[in-house]
């Protein structure tokens, strides 16, 4: 698992970086792909960057100052996130619905919202996460063949 951690998060990186740039083409006419693309892209682009980033702080963490809270804290931050990115994508599909009136806009609206506000509470329970198994990672004394 402390190579596996890791690695899921690349792969989770590049899901939704796929998955955000796969939607853009979701619900609109043909002629706004572009500009849906141009919307999409800045978000898909971050959150490669911010996974890849996370991944490799926990492949360093697991690396030097392995311990089973640590993992078990970040195979819950891994969870939190990827909920959050699945609800985040679920409300950019809607929001896309919106903009070209093919959904009814109380209705839409609503469901929206619900969406954007489960992926940021998700997506803050998941930093709570990180921020935890990155404490657990720097209190974890390394082991005492590595002192010596």
């Amino acid at each position: 698992m402390k190579i596996a951690l890791p690695a899921i998060w690349f792969v989770l990186g590049a899901l939704v970086f796929v998955a955000a740039i796969g939607i853009s083409g979701v619900a609109v006419p043909q002629e706004t792909i572009p500009s849906m693309l141009a919307m999409n892209m800045p978000v898909a682009v971050l959150t490669l960057t911010m996974c890849v980033g996370i991944g490799l702080a926990y492949m360093l963490a697991l690396k030097i100052r392995s311990s089973t809270p640590l993992l078990v804290f970040g195979i819950l931050h891994l969870v939190a996130t990827a909920f959050s990115q699945v609800s985040a994508v679920m409300g950019n599909i809607i929001r896309q619905k919106l903009m070209y009136q093919s959904m009814s806009m109380p209705d839409g609206s609503q469901m929206m919202s619900l969406y954007y506000s489960g992926a940021s509470l998700l997506g803050f329970l998941g930093w709570v996460f990180f921020i935890i198994a990155m404490t657990i990672a720097l209190n974890t004394k390394p082991p005492v063949e590595e002192t010596f």
